[in-house]
Parts: structure tokens; C-alpha cells; sequence
């Protein structure tokens, strides 16, 4: 997943440590007492490899941490485990340490683990780390863009309609050398997944592909929109603070609370975020606001400080490393 591939680079950018990101297969049994820390991502698949390496470690120094990698409405639903708990309890059990990167993810994992696994110790909330120095090196100057507006899919909730409306930003057109000609800033949907879309929702349609032909279109555009009702990360949003592209995005996404403060509202405000995508395209300075403030935001989540975060939080469990 992305934001575990970010731990990797963010342990060997920080002083005396050093990361590696291998598939378990790749590591010979014997091998796994030789890290300080095992860091597995908790999903469906991986319940019995966290099991199986909890057995491998078991009576030496090595730590195992763990982070859940679902939204909590994913886990907690009749889709979750196959309808099977038991693998997931006993490998959330295994961990020496256990983090969230949401709120909600945080409450969640903490009634699990004080009322099924009868553990005491508190859940921290750490989020992922953010490349903010390799990403900010892609950032492209406003008039070097196209003036489009970038909306995020987001397959587990997948709204299409409600996106498409808030990017429009209401009846606003172009600002600037194109406004006489009435042309309405054009849309991408970045992410989709399904083989085809109504073209009458957005303008470009840019399914999954490689990362750098992702960042590229991105760094182009001038807005962004992340209509997300699970609860969050958003990822994407950290992508747009560090690219200098101002978001409207809601309250279930973490980023959307700590880098766009003044654009994010509640899922259910639509009228909104619209009102904040129109405001967005035409008032420069709003624009240059939210774009300065994000920039300096995401900071706070980059490769060092989320390492401390994560060694501070390990620390508070009384683990030494």
C-alpha cells in the first residue's frame, strides 16, 4: 500500500536508521529476528502471515507493529473478514504496537482492543508519512497549468454524481484570457476504476495507471475536489498541499481537516462545497490562501516528524528501540 511503501523511505532518510520494503516471501524464516521492527499492514490477507511471523519472533527483541489498513465502514460491515472475526482479533492481538490514521479508525481499533482483547494500552493516531520534499519538487507555477479541476475517485464509497456537481463550481466559467469565449472549466476523474463513465459527469476520465503519469496530470490543474463519506486519510489531498493545488473536500477526510481547513464540510453540506469550488476559480487571493496554507501544513507530515510520531508512540507503550 502507499502509505507503508512511504515508511520504508522515511526510515532511511532518518539519522542511524535504515528501511527495507520486502514481500514476506522474500525473507528466509531466520531472517525476521534481524529487524528492530516488523511493520505489517493489517488487511484481510495478511492475518495468518501476521500470526505466522508473530511465531517466528516470538522471544526475541524484534517488535511487530501494526497499522489497520481499512476505513472503519469497511471493516465493520458484513463484507469484513469474510464474515470471520476469530483470524481477525488473534492478529491484531499479535502486535506489540498498534496505530490508526484516522479518528474514527482510532476509536474503533481502542474499543477492540479494551473490550475484546482485554489491553490497556491507548491507540495512538499516526498518520502515514508524505514525500512533501519529492513532491514539492514536481510543483508546477499556476501559469504554467491547464485551468481543470482534478476530482478524486474513491472506489470503497464510489460517488460520481455528487463530485461532479461540486467541481463544476456552480455556472462559473473562466477567468482571465478565456473568458470571453464562456467555456466552462473542464473536469478530470482520477482513479476510476470501472472500464467506462457517463462523459456527461466529467470531462476526462483518467482510470488507474502508473504514479508519474498520475502526478504529472495532477501538478496541472488548479483544483481539486475529494468527496469522501468513509472516514479517511486522503491520501490524494497530502499530493495536492504539496503540489500547490487548493481542495474542497469533507470532514471524513483527515487531510481535509488539517491542510484545507477553510474549503472541507461535512459530506452532507454539498451546496457548500460548491460555493467553495466557485469562490476557489475566482477569487485569486481565496486561492492563494488555501494553496499557502496547505503548503505549509503538510510539513507536519513528512518523513521525520512522522517517524518521531511513530517512535514517540511506541515509546508511550513502554517499548524501547
Amino acid at each position: 500500500m502507499p502509505g507503508s511503501y512511504e515508511w520504508y523511505k522515511a526510515w532511511n532518510r532518518y539519522p542511524s536508521c535504515s528501511g527495507e520494503i520486502r514481500h514476506v516471501q522474500e525473507v528466509a524464516n531466520t531472517e525476521f529476528s534481524r529487524y528492530d521492527i516488523i511493520h505489517i499492514n493489517l488487511a484481510d490477507v495478511a492475518t495468518e502471515m501476521i500470526q505466522t511471523v508473530k511465531n517466528l519472533i516470538r522471544g526475541s527483541s524484534t517488535k511487530l507493529i501494526v497499522n489497520l489498513d481499512y476505513a472503519v465502514e469497511m471493516v465493520d460491515s458484513i463484507r469484513g473478514w469474510r464474515h470471520n472475526w476469530a483470524p481477525f482479533f488473534k492478529a491484531l492481538g499479535c502486535a506489540d504496537f498498534v496505530f490508526a490514521q484516522s479518528e474514527y479508525q482510532k476509536n474503533f481499533l481502542q474499543a477492540i482492543w479494551k473490550h475484546l482483547l482485554h489491553r490497556k494500552e491507548n491507540i495512538p493516531f499516526i498518520q502515514h508519512p508524505v514525500d512533501t520534499e519529492g513532491l514539492k519538487r514536481l510543483y508546477v507555477a499556476p501559469e504554467e497549468r491547464l485551468d481543470m479541476v482534478a476530482v478524486h475517485y474513491h472506489r470503497y464509497d464510489a460517488h460520481l454524481i455528487i463530485p461532479a456537481i461540486i467541481a463544476r463550481g456552480g455556472e462559473v466559467r473562466t477567468v482571465g484570457r478565456f473568458q470571453d469565449l464562456k467555456v466552462e472549466v473542464p473536469t478530470v476523474l482520477f482513479g476510476f476504476a470501472e472500464p467506462t463513465v457517463d462523459m456527461t459527469l466529467f470531462n476526462y476520465v483518467s482510470c488507474r495507471h502508473e504514479w508519474d503519469k498520475y502526478i504529472y496530470m495532477l501538478s496541472h490543474c488548479t483544483v481539486a475536489v475529494s468527496y469522501y463519506t468513509l472516514h479517511s486519510q486522503d491520501r490524494p489531498l497530502a499530493e495536492c498541499a504539496c503540489l500547490g493545488i487548493p481542495a474542497v473536500a469533507t470532514t471524513c477526510s483527515v487531510f481535509g481537516r488539517k491542510l484545507f481547513p477553510r474549503t472541507t464540510f461535512p459530506p452532507q453540506n454539498i451546496e457548500a462545497m460548491i460555493n467553495a469550488v466557485h469562490k476557489l476559480k475566482e477569487d485569486t487571493q481565496f486561492w492563494n490562501y488555501v494553496k499557502d496554507y496547505a503548503w505549509k501544513k503538510v510539513e507536519n507530515y513528512g518523513r521525520k516528524p512522522s517517524v518521531e510520531r511513530l517512535l514517540n508512540g511506541m515509546r508511550s507503550w513502554g517499548i524501547r528501540i
